[in-house]
């Protein structure tokens, strides 16, 4: 099996079309008829790469920037010039003082924040049923390629109203 036509199918397939379109048909795109063979799922991964999105990396100088995105922290900056260069400077301290403090806590509990969701992201991982070698398998999310076929599953579930 080849797959060298896939990326012309996927570049110039609509979702609506995909989703309209018989099993028969997407199968016969994505060349799989009851699976792919782990070979195929291997050269495959190596060819489009990880299910996956990039891992947002917290940095820290990119957050504390952030925390002068704010129009009342750019306000009380030009404030704070303003007051020094008029011959204020026990204003323009004060005001450094209090833009220190709100761009000192909004850095701190961003950068937490960001830290923490980071972590939780790296933390979980999905897990799927997919037929590998006509034999049903557990595999990460990460591994699934175009072909695969998953397997799903009714559960019940329960709508909460509020």
């Amino acid at each position: 099996m080849t797959s060298s036509h896939l990326p012309a199918i996927s570049a110039s397939l609509s979702a609506e079309a995909a989703a309209t379109a018989s099993v028969e048909q997407v199968l016969g795109w994505l060349e799989t008829a009851d699976g792919l063979s782990a070979a195929e799922a291997a050269e495959r991964l190596q060819r489009f790469g990880p299910n996956a999105l990039r891992s947002h990396h917290v940095r820290a100088w990119s957050v504390l920037v952030r925390q002068f995105r704010n129009a009342v922290m750019i306000m009380l900056a030009i404030t704070a010039l303003a007051s020094y260069f008029l011959g204020d400077h026990t204003d323009a301290l004060i005001i450094g003082i209090i833009l220190s403090a709100s761009v000192g806590l909004s850095f701190i509990n961003e950068y937490r924040a960001e830290k923490t969701a980071a972590d939780l992201h790296d933390s979980v991982h999905h897990r799927a049923q997919v037929r590998r070698d006509r034999t049903v398998i557990d595999v990460d999310v990460v591994d699934l390629v175009p072909g695969d076929v998953i397997r799903l599953w009714e559960r019940p579930c329960r709508l909460m109203c509020g």
